[in-house]
């Protein structure tokens, strides 16, 4: 993690991919329950140098163990975990040096967690790992959800992209998943 910075309620930081922010939103918590704004997007385009307008939200629950997404989308998007943790995994499928590179952190509740809302760019790959029973995201994305962009899904325990899953865990795909290939394949493709 590279740049830190602290606006408001909220902390950012710029990630070794391009275009990558993670947000740290603060929580209020009461007798009656929690509130937290995770995320303010007028504020994060600062922090992208462009503006970034959600045109769909995506709500979805994974049980522990079980790994959503691995499929490129043609789509930016932020991706929140409201509930409980998860390890994430982003890969740069954009044209350049750093194609291929990977990154992984976790996202959402807990120490291990430095934040609990991530902006992935459009040609960035990301995976998410549930940590926790009943771990709750959801997503705003720039374009809605297009069937075709998950034709492919990445290994993501493929060597080449180096990633370094937290000890002892050795999630599973959701059945859901498309086809699975290895990074050297994927790329041939786009």
């Amino acid at each position: 993690m590279e740049e830190n910075n602290f606006v408001g309620p909220r902390d950012y930081k710029k990630l070794a991919i391009d275009g990558v922010v993670l947000v740290k939103s603060k929580k209020y918590s009461g007798d009656e329950g929690w509130m937290s704004e995770p995320i303010d997007f007028s504020e994060l385009t600062y922090f992208l140098g462009y503006r970034f307008e959600p045109k769909s939200i995506h709500m979805f629950e994974a049980p522990k163990g079980i790994i959503r997404g691995g499929h490129l989308e043609g789509r930016a998007k932020s991706l929140t975990v409201a509930r409980g943790l998860a390890f994430v995994v982003l890969v740069n499928m954009r044209l350049g040096d750093d194609q291929g590179k990977s990154l992984g952190i976790y996202l959402g509740e807990g120490e291990k967690a430095w934040g609990n809302t991530i902006l992935v760019p459009e040609g960035v790959l990301v995976a998410l790992a549930s940590l926790t029973d009943d771990c709750l995201y959801y997503s705003a994305a720039d374009r809605p959800f297009n069937r075709f962009d998950s034709l492919l899904t990445l290994d993501m325990f493929d060597p080449k992209l180096k990633v370094e899953w937290p000890e002892g865990v050795k999630p599973q795909l959701s059945e859901k998943e498309s086809k699975i290939v290895k990074l050297d394949e994927f790329l041939q493709t786009l």
